[in-house]
């Protein structure tokens, strides 16, 4: 049986939703940005700056059944807030590393990356199960709307932003900053609510969400 909510509710739940998309798209996508010119200031080598681009999608495809299982059973709210302290813990763990050793290990690198995409890939799929969660059927366009207006501007306005912080901040802020919109994120995920519902194993192929 569908949860009942009402228009007011998914007003509120599109705005919110539409803050976090855009707070953690467009940081992550900074982050990307800021990473590769790092590494390749580090190694200069052109590899090193895709490196994220390389992990992102093989860990998606790798990880693509485990995930969607897992996703089906549990919370999706519990999920997502999980992969948020997860992402957090990982750069913080980052930060720590890069500030004892003082160098840039690859392989460091390459663990957070790893990590990284994992959460995200857990987040991203738990946000498209539960937009049914989120708000009423009469919303669920408007919603869709939304977050693809966040992931758009995001997408266009992160390249320009994430040069100018780079060339502005060290690498070490810029994780700093990065774990500062984790914790926004996080708590406007929290301050939503998802409603709740006896569901089946899903096989919707519904992808709303880009977070």
């Amino acid at each position: 049986m569908a949860p009942t909510i009402s228009d007011k509710d998914s007003k509120l739940q599109i705005l919110k939703d539409f803050l976090s998309n855009l707070i953690s798209t467009l940081s992550s996508s900074m982050f990307a940005y800021g990473l590769g010119f790092m590494l390749l200031d580090t190694t200069h080598s052109a590899i090193s700056f895709g490196l994220n681009m390389l992990i992102t999608p093989l860990v998606s495809i790798l990880f693509v059944i485990p995930v969607g299982n897992l996703v089906d059973w549990y919370s999706h709210k519990k999920i997502i807030v999980s992969s948020l302290l997860v992402r957090v813990l990982a750069a913080l763990g980052l930060y720590s590393f890069l500030r004892l050793s003082n160098f840039y290990h690859l392989a460091a690198i390459v663990i957070f990356l790893f990590i990284n995409a994992l959460a995200l890939n857990f987040s991203t799929t738990s946000y498209s199960a539960a937009v049914h969660e989120l708000v009423n059927l009469n919303y669920l366009q408007k919603l869709s709307s939304f977050t693809q207006v966040a992931s758009a501007s995001a997408s266009i306005a992160a390249p320009m932003l994430g040069v100018l912080l780079y060339s502005l901040v060290d690498f070490n802020t810029f994780i700093l900053l990065e774990v500062g919109t984790y914790l926004l994120t996080l708590a406007i995920v929290l301050s939503m609510r998802f409603h709740s519902t006896k569901r089946e194993p899903s096989t919707s192929t519904l992808t709303f969400h880009s977070q």
